[in-house]
């Protein structure tokens, strides 16, 4: 509560233009650019430059955030508060109505391409701007890109959310939504379902690989994958790679894996 209070007294001591841009990077989030701001509250970027710049000299509220952001292809200097607790005092002390002005207005601004915003950012801006529908759309879209990354814990807290905002939407519209959001919880099926083709034997698991078969004129007889024959290099001239007893003499045949062999004796 005291620091609430302090919060509150510093704020009233401050100019109009400042109080405004407080309570747009207040919702903006812990940093935010002047250009940002600037857009949202009807102001020049070079004035909201100065208004932060003002409030970092006289170190109230607000911090240089080092480096640039870009509002509709300008560049314009990043400012953040000087701790979490005096943003989260700010946005407490804005009217909830002007609140959801505000988100509404970011979430439109990030929406429109001017401010590069993700779809994360834009779902919360759009929650708490009351418009239920495009927050849905934005979380699913969220969650679509962490799928792809195969961030699987984090589309599932996005979806998670989308399903509770869907109470939120008229009822013509809330069971469509959440068959949408549901069905985006599984994961695409990585089988083929086909017809029953009987009983499967040893030789069906079988690929038909080529194989090479070796002979010996001793009677040794071994199948090797190609691949495996090759990076044991194998084969060639000579017979590299083969452990031969003396005299011995040996012969290859490269068939398939399932391809009838047959070797003619002269005893068995």
């Amino acid at each position: 509560d005291n620091l609430r209070q302090m919060i509150e007294r510093q704020f009233e001591r401050l100019t109009d233009e400042q109080k405004r841009l407080l309570e747009a990077g207040a919702v903006a989030g812990k940093e935010f650019s002047a250009g940002a701001v600037a857009a949202v509250i009807g102001i020049s970027p070079l004035a909201a430059e100065e208004c932060a710049e003002a409030l970092v000299e006289g170190r109230l509220f607000l911090r240089d955030g080092g480096g640039a952001g870009v509002t509709d292809g300008d560049m314009s200097a990043r400012f953040a508060f000087v701790h979490a607790l005096y943003r989260d005092g700010l946005y407490q002390l804005i009217a909830p109505t002007r609140r959801k002005r505000l988100h509404l207005a970011l979430a439109e601004l990030g929406e429109s391409g001017k401010l590069p915003m993700s779809a994360a950012r834009l779902a919360r801006h759009y929650e708490r701007g009351g418009n239920a529908a495009k927050a849905i759309l934005y979380l699913q879209a969220a969650a679509d890109s962490a799928a792809q990354t195969y961030a699987k814990r984090e589309a599932s807290t996005y979806l998670s959310q989308a399903l509770e905002l869907v109470a939120n939407l008229p009822a013509s519209s809330q069971a469509d939504c959440e068959l949408e959001v549901r069905r985006r919880f599984a994961d695409p099926r990585r089988t083929e379902i086909r017809p029953d083709e009987g009983e499967l034997s040893i030789e069906d698991l079988i690929a038909a690989e080529p194989v090479v078969v070796t002979v010996t004129r001793t009677g040794y007889v071994k199948r090797v994958a190609l691949g495996d024959y090759r990076s044991q290099n194998r084969g060639g001239r000579g017979v590299r790679g083969a452990n031969l007893k003396e005299d011995d003499i040996v012969q290859f045949y490269m068939t398939y894996y399932e391809q009838p062999l047959r070797f003619l004796v002269r005893r068995a």
